[in-house]
């Protein structure tokens, strides 16, 4: 069994997730992602591999079956910053298009 356990460094791991190290820490703090484990006194760290695909698997899952439901309206949605606004940014207080070099006309 300890022979067939895989440990994935950071270098491995993040062209597979693309997430953020910082993402993955506040995933992990929050236990939505599987625990580092300490490799060395110092700050060399690690997953299982199991773990993490375990963890992907259940993404991917979760996904397939989020795409057979039907979409359920966001009560909170803020329709305000939708692009039939003259700007979001001034729908929020922080000016128009053209203080940023933009223009009023909509592709």
């Amino acid at each position: 069994m300890l022979r067939e356990t895989k440990i994935v460094r950071w270098a491995e791991l993040k062209p597979i997730l693309g997430l953020s190290r910082m993402t993955i820490y506040r995933l992990e703090s929050a236990g939505e992602f599987p625990k580092r484990i300490q490799l060395g006194s110092g700050n060399s760290v690690g997953w299982l591999e199991h773990e993490v695909e375990q963890w992907l698997a259940d993404r991917i899952a979760n996904r397939i079956e989020d795409n057979g439901a039907p979409a359920q309206p966001d009560d909170d949605y803020d329709d305000s910053m939708d692009g039939d606004n003259a700007s979001a940014l001034a729908s929020a207080g922080w000016g128009t298009d053209e203080d940023y070099g933009g223009t009023d006309e909509r592709l």
